[in-house]
């Protein structure tokens, strides 16, 4: 689902110079690339599944899925507080109009936005991330 995110990203959010998936935040942050700003580093955040369904020997579960993206933006001359989030809220407009409301392939429902917070500003890079819930249906016969 995470590489079906991504594609969507690339598709719809064209403002982004750079979407790709990750598993490692800490090393995107500390390495701070300015040259690919605005950038979206999506990764897998949890899943939740629900009890089976079915009073049998086979499984049906409603699975939550959980993603999110790690949104970098250049933080020029803005303070650390109001101007770096103006600087945020473009970028996060984007994402937010590409992903709420999009069925992913395998998913049954469509995303919604769990939550949006302030991470940090990082050799001057400032950077959000965006959690973001769909379903899906584990099927065990």
């Amino acid at each position: 689902m995470i590489e079906a995110v991504v594609a969507r990203l690339r598709d719809q959010a064209t403002a982004l110079r750079r979407v790709q998936p990750t598993t490692d935040l800490a090393a995107i942050i500390k390495q701070g690339d300015r040259t690919m700003l605005p950038c979206a580093h999506v990764y897998l955040a949890s899943d939740q599944a629900a009890p089976n369904r079915l009073a049998t020997a086979a499984v049906s579960q409603k699975v939550t899925r959980r993603f999110a993206v790690l949104l970098g933006v250049a933080a020029t001359g803005a303070d650390r507080e109001a101007g770096v989030i103006d600087q945020l809220e473009p970028t996060v407009a984007v994402v937010r109009a590409a992903l709420v409301g999009w069925v992913p392939p395998e998913a049954a429902q469509p995303c919604t936005l769990v939550r949006g917070a302030f991470v940090d500003v990082v050799v001057g890079i400032a950077w959000w991330v965006e959690g973001y819930a769909t379903s899906f249906y584990q099927w065990s016969v």
